[in-house]
């Protein structure tokens, strides 16, 4: 969220530039995923007729449910 304020705050000054970007850090960057996610469609295809929410459960589930579990933890340390 701080991120957002920053690119507005800078927006708001001046366009952005490139330079004003983050890179993208490696085990987020579209081809890993991509790939990721072809490697167990074909998995899942073999198995049967593939679901895209199982899909997306299978590849990407444990990570969202790991930060979810870290942020609520935070939200309940700091109350």
């Amino acid at each position: 969220m701080a991120t957002l304020v920053n690119y507005s705050q800078k927006r708001l000054k001046k366009d952005l530039e490139e330079e004003d970007l983050y890179e993208v850090i490696k085990t987020c960057k579209s081809k890993k995923c991509g790939d990721k996610l072809e490697e167990q469609y074909k998995i899942e295809k073999q198995k049967g007729s593939p679901s895209i929410f199982r899909l997306l459960w299978i590849c990407y589930g444990t990570r969202y449910i790991l930060l979810g579990l870290i942020h609520l933890s935070f939200k309940l340390v700091s109350r």
